[in-house]
């Protein structure tokens, strides 16, 4: 049994075939189909599924985000070029997905391209101070037309304020290699419902519980 985390946008509720993939958008909240589910509640942000071992839906989770979850990462000045091609982590909520931003410190930095994970550049002067660090992030992630979407960076001196757009559990933000002092507000959520799937043959079961 594996267990996957989802954006609404991956598959359309509880659609065993997956036929109405990307069918709605996550935001727009546009498109639910809910037809085998109606005891569902209209009222949830996202959702978990549990898969078997032929992939297909056993369980799923509607959770309603109550709380975004914050960073906060207290940077450092750089020191003759200290900060270049170094990177800390933050995690977009429901999807888990990883980003990493990096430092390119005078055009002489490369994209540490890890995998499975997305990257946002990050430009600055050599021996810039702390306070330049931190606006030099907090413009980089604001202006980055994926980071955007799901982070809202704010400066307050030398430390940047990241918050998910999005309310919701993720995994907390941690430093790569750049020695900042990161520290995580962790999101919330509620759950609203479960549903349990059985099946007959090649037909689904449901049971939802409240």
């Amino acid at each position: 049994m594996s267990f996957h985390l989802l954006n609404p946008q991956e598959i359309s509720q509880l659609d065993p075939g997956g036929t109405l993939k990307n069918s709605h958008d996550y935001f727009g909240q546009a498109f639910r189909v809910r037809d085998t589910v109606a005891a569902v509640q209209d009222y949830f942000s996202h959702y978990r599924v549990v898969y078997d071992g032929s992939d297909r839906p056993t369980q799923v989770e509607y959770f309603l985000g109550t709380q975004p979850h914050i960073t906060q990462v207290g940077t450092t000045s750089d020191s003759a070029g200290s900060l270049n091609n170094k990177y800390f982590f933050v995690y977009e909520p429901i999807s888990d997905q990883q980003y990493y931003f990096w430092y390119n410190v005078s055009g002489t930095g490369t994209d540490p391209n890890i995998a499975n994970a997305v990257g946002v550049e990050i430009e600055i002067d050599t021996n810039d101070d702390s306070t330049i660090v931190a606006l030099a992030t907090e413009l980089s992630i604001n202006a980055s037309a994926e980071a955007s979407r799901f982070f809202d960076a704010r400066r307050i001196n030398g430390t940047v304020q990241i918050t998910s757009k999005r309310a919701g559990k993720t995994t907390n933000s941690v430093d790569g290699n750049t020695g900042f002092l990161i520290s995580n507000t962790e999101g919330s959520e509620r759950l609203v419902e479960t549903v349990d799937i059985s099946y007959n043959g090649a037909n689904p079961v449901w049971e939802v519980r409240s």
